[in-house]
């Protein structure tokens, strides 16, 4: 299967909504918690920018070493794709 322009819509929607505000609110104040949201996008970010650059067996490779809760936020389309084509 190919990454399409759909996936990559996707996973944009999937970086701006993952904060702090959105999915934890009562620790918006944790400073720890907000610096590790904002690792998290930019760990993300990095995936989509291999992916624009044509590098998709490095954001396979990345993506398969992060940690499991940052993986959950790619659509699962694009990270099928990914695994099976790029990383197996």
């Amino acid at each position: 299967m190919k990454i399409t322009k759909t996936m990559i819509k996707n996973l944009q929607k999937s970086i701006k909504n993952w904060t702090i505000e959105r999915h934890a609110p009562d620790f918006q104040k944790d400073k720890s918690l907000k610096e590790m949201y904002k690792n998290d996008r930019q760990d993300l970010r990095k995936v989509l920018n291999l992916i624009r650059t044509k590098k998709p067996y490095d954001a396979a490779l990345f993506l398969y070493n992060l940690d499991t809760v940052v993986r959950d936020q790619v659509p699962t389309a694009l990270y099928d794709t990914l695994m099976d084509e790029y990383y197996s």
